[in-house]
């Protein structure tokens, strides 16, 4: 059970690594930018990528998570925009 367990958790490690850096390259971001935006050194954003990472604190989520998801006003205008009618020619 104890294997089992572990082989989830590194499965997990690397799920939500590959999240982190299709995230980031959807942003358009290297790690260093992601790294300077976030507070969050590179060194830990690389850990986290490659699901190398272990006890990393809920605020580092939240730090990286705040940098990477889209901002409420784009989301925002993304909305308006597409609830909008479109103009006619």
């Amino acid at each position: 059970m104890h294997r089992q367990s572990t082989l989830t958790l590194v499965n997990e490690s690397y799920v939500i690594g590959n999240k982190v850096r299709e995230a980031r390259k959807r942003r358009g971001l290297t790690q260093r930018e992601l790294s300077r935006l976030s507070g969050v050194s590179v060194s830990l954003i690389t850990k986290l990528e490659q699901g190398e990472y272990g006890g990393i604190r809920l605020e580092t989520c939240w730090a990286i998570e705040a940098e990477l998801m889209p901002k409420p006003v784009a989301r925002t205008t993304a909305i308006m925009a597409a609830l909008s009618p479109s103009p006619r020619a």
